[in-house]
């Protein structure tokens, strides 16, 4: 398979499990209407990243923008699905303050013609820690069942993506020792992008079957 196959079925997964949150609007709690619009928001980013980079432009100023909206959403989503006191008004600022961040960091340090690496390390520990406490939340609740819970999900896969997603960063040294583990991390990095859609696919196409965030 060419590498453009590669590229164009992870796309077609991202546009599919997109389309399976959106189908599902009016059923989705009002949590987890936060992940499918961000699942919206990603098949543009992906589209115009791609429309970029086929056109061999620099698509860094795309992620500088994406990625703090990501991050806003994703705050969100946990301060609500983890039913914390005051989510709205924690989910607000803590998501304006993040975006603060990124617009430092894309004037300060790395600039929109470069990758927002430094941004993003700091989106995966937070995310990775939003994870944690996630799991904190729903094991000191007596009267749920995790694995019957949208958010259980949902955490998970994140959980998952992330971590491979450090793993890959800290491996990244070595890559000019050899080519070969330099197309085994990418590959890696691959399915795990892959792997985390059609994860979250699966959980909207059985959405139904669950307990929606925030409950």
């Amino acid at each position: 398979m060419k590498v453009t196959l590669y590229i164009l079925f992870y796309q077609i997964t991202v546009v599919v499990t997109a389309i399976s949150a959106v189908v599902k609007w009016r059923r989705l709690g009002s949590v987890d209407k936060w992940i499918c619009v961000l699942l919206v928001i990603t098949v543009v980013q992906e589209a115009i990243a791609g429309f970029l980079s086929a056109r061999h432009i620099n698509n860094f100023l795309s992620f500088h923008i994406y990625t703090p909206i990501e991050l806003f959403i994703v705050i969100n989503y946990f301060v609500r699905a983890t039913i914390i006191p005051n989510a709205r008004a924690v989910g607000l600022y803590s998501g304006l303050f993040v975006v603060g961040l990124s617009i430092a960091n894309t004037i300060f340090l790395q600039p929109y013609y470069k990758m927002n690496s430094y941004y993003l390390l700091f989106e995966g520990i937070l995310i990775i820690s939003l994870c944690l406490f996630s799991y904190y939340r729903l094991l000191i609740r007596d009267d749920v069942i995790p694995t019957r819970m949208t958010v259980f999900w949902i955490t998970t896969f994140y959980l998952f993506y992330w971590c491979l997603s450090y793993i890959n960063l800290g491996m990244w040294t070595a890559v000019k020792y050899s080519d070969a583990f330099a197309k085994v991390l990418g590959y890696s990095l691959y399915y795990a992008n892959l792997l985390f859609y059609l994860s979250v696919m699966l959980v909207f196409l059985f959405y139904k079957k669950l307990v929606p965030s925030g409950e």
